[in-house]
């Protein structure tokens, strides 16, 4: 079965979240980084 494709509806907020989430595993690594997933 194929996953259907979503479209993200707040492109800008997924993008900080991304961001915070890479800034968290540079500065503290994957442990931390697990966790606040």
């Amino acid at each position: 079965m194929m996953r259907e494709k979503t479209k993200d509806i707040d492109p800008q907020e997924t993008q900080e979240w991304l961001e915070a989430i890479e800034d968290a595993l540079e500065e503290h690594g994957n442990k931390r980084a697990g966790f606040l997933l």
